[in-house]
């Protein structure tokens, strides 16, 4: 790898590390300001976007935006969140691992039929 392409991975890596730890302590006191846990799940469940999206308008890496957000939440969620928003927050967030589990599952089921039909009349190397 060339140095200025190390440079500009870096820079990429970098500015998404900033972009999320400025979105992260935003949304922790953001959310160390309510007190309303449906709101607060809310938050939670659209935190991410807005972790990624403006990271990603800049050019810079959205997941470790997203990430480093995430990380910085996470770790002052037991001083800004009650323990009941917590535990309902969890609940909220299985819930929707699960979902989304299932739905994978079915496209992947969905497109077995699919795959398996090109595969029938071809030996395998």
């Amino acid at each position: 790898m060339r140095s200025w392409q190390l440079h500009f991975c870096a820079t990429l890596g970098l500015g998404g590390i900033l972009v999320g730890l400025a979105v992260g302590l935003g949304t922790a006191w953001l959310r160390g300001r309510l007190n309303d846990a449906p709101v607060e799940i809310t938050i939670s469940l659209l935190t991410p976007f807005a972790e990624y999206l403006p990271a990603d308008r800049l050019g810079l890496s959205g997941v470790l935006a997203t990430v480093t957000a995430g990380v910085t939440v996470g770790w002052f969620a037991p001083r800004i969140m009650e323990s009941d928003t917590r535990l309902r927050g969890r609940a909220v967030w299985e819930l929707l691992v699960f979902v989304l589990n299932a739905l994978v599952f079915i496209l992947i089921g969905l497109q077995l039929k699919t795959v398996l039909g090109g595969q029938l009349g071809r030996s395998i190397p």
